[in-house]
């Protein structure tokens, strides 16, 4: 499986706009060594004609060999541009280790293109050297001879500004991360399940289940020599012996696996939404260390495996580099390190876009508070009976006779320029009687207003009324 096949297993969502390797010139100018070993071994061969047959071989075959290998290291190393992130993947077949640096858009501050001065092969082929910075100085990364550096500077610039314009849609471009993984309430007994995720969608990563089997080994071969013991005891007729030495087999070999097992299992690596939590602890408090980082303080992450049998059982190692910061947050022995880097990645690209969309959308506090408040529903109101209209009065046209006149209303007569009511009751009665003076069977006396051209009587003199 070539590279881009494997990396397109492992992220599946991911769009490749470009995939590149290392100048050819990378890989031709190396050939000048195996031709000349070979000009070297055919010399050897003319000088001693009775050996020439083995240094025929040896200029044949060891040269050949040489230029194969120096064409699958170069064939080997691969640069991706997807459309959310940069990835650089190196290996090397004599200590088969393998790198992989992946490294989010968002993440990029600045990217240079530059042609070696002093290079006239440089000119000539178009080859250069890309450098990819970020914030902080771990995370940068630097890559010679790579083909046309000016295009591959243009396309990462050109991809950054689409991801950032998809982070400030509406909808947030978000992705979903393509992985379906069994949901545990708790840990899983078996030893063999080094990731899961729990019931609050966080993902687990466990050591190698290899490091768990070679830490209960010894406690397992305990564990079988202190039956055999018991049954050779009692096959040997020395029971008690036996059994003696088999307690204490048993009790040695279920301490020292109960050691190793917790010793396992409580290393663990939690990627949630917001943070990378890191746990090395040992059994008896001698070990208890918990380091939490925060995604969004992550520059780029390197899955790297080491080692033959490392690549056979795809245990490796994943290092992050943080913003600000020249040392690396570490995680080693786990299985599938290209999985782990992945789900960082893509976890922090989830939080970069919510980020991005809460900055585009903003709450409007002020203006939802006054939305609720002019859609309260307030206390019924009474309806007031509407007034009936009065009779609309009949319209009558100048010179037409009225056959049936409306009735004539009775007008109250006036006097004195007052309403004449009859048997209307005063409005302001005469003042009450005092309780010491008698009250009087006859009715009070009423004094007329004099007429209006009569003269008054003659005030009393000496008394005033």
């Amino acid at each position: 499986m070539s590279q881009v096949e494997r990396y397109r297993s492992t992220h599946p969502r991911d769009r490749i706009l470009l995939a590149t390797r290392r100048h050819w010139w990378a890989w031709l100018r190396w050939l000048p060594v195996p031709l000349a070993l070979m000009l070297a071994s055919f010399a050897l061969a003319a000088a001693l004609p009775p050996i020439a047959g083995v240094f025929v071989f040896a200029g044949v075959v060891f040269p050949l060999g040489l230029t194969l290998y120096l064409y699958a290291e170069w064939a080997n190393d691969t640069m991706l541009i997807t459309d959310t992130r940069l990835v650089r993947m190196t290996y090397t077949l004599l200590t088969f280790s393998e790198s992989i640096n992946e490294m989010a858009l968002t993440s990029i501050q600045e990217v240079n293109a530059q042609v070696p001065a002093f290079d006239p092969f440089a000119y000539l082929f178009g080859y250069g050297t890309l450098e990819v910075r970020t914030s902080g100085e771990t995370g940068n990364f630097r890559v010679t001879l790579i083909p046309n550096p000016d295009r591959v500077q243009r396309l990462i610039m050109e991809d950054l500004y689409v991801m950032r314009q998809q982070q400030a849609r509406p909808d947030g471009g978000a992705q979903d991360s393509g992985q379906t993984l069994g949901v545990f309430t708790r840990p899983p007994l078996s030893p063999f399940v080094t990731s899961y995720t729990t019931a609050d969608g966080a993902f687990v990563v466990r050591k190698h289940w290899s490091l768990w089997l070679s830490g209960v080994t010894l406690p397992l071969l305990l564990l079988l020599g202190a039956l055999f013991t018991l049954i050779g005891g009692m096959v040997l007729e020395a029971a008690a012996i036996g059994f003696g030495v088999a307690f204490v087999l048993a009790v040695v070999g279920s301490a020292w696996f109960w050691w190793a097992d917790w010793d396992w299992r409580n290393d663990t690596m939690t990627i949630s939404d917001s943070t990378v939590t890191l746990v090395q602890q040992r059994p008896l408090w001698l070990q208890n260390e918990r380091d939490q980082v925060l995604l969004r303080q992550i520059d780029n992450i390197v899955a790297e495996s080491n080692g033959f049998f490392n690549r056979l059982l795809g245990k490796g190692n994943v290092r992050m580099a943080l913003v600000g910061s020249n040392e690396y947050k570490e995680f080693r022995d786990v299985q599938d390190p290209l999985r782990v880097q992945g789900e960082i990645t893509r976890r922090q690209t989830r939080l970069k876009q919510q980020a991005a969309q809460q900055a585009a959308n903003p709450p409007r506090v002020l203006s939802d508070h006054m939305t609720i408040y002019h859609h309260t529903p307030s206390a019924p109101r009474i309806q007031q009976p509407v007034p009936a209209a009065p009779p609309a009065m009949p319209q009558f046209r100048a010179g037409t006779p009225i056959s049936n006149p409306p009735p004539r209303v009775a007008r109250p007569a006036l006097s004195q320029g007052r309403l004449y009511q009859p048997n209307a009751v005063p409005t302001n009665p005469p003042p009450a009687r005092p309780a010491s003076q008698p009250a009087s069977d006859k009715a009070p006396s009423v004094i007329a207003p004099p007429p209006p051209n009569s003269t008054r009587p003659p005030r009393l003199q000496g008394k005033k009324l």
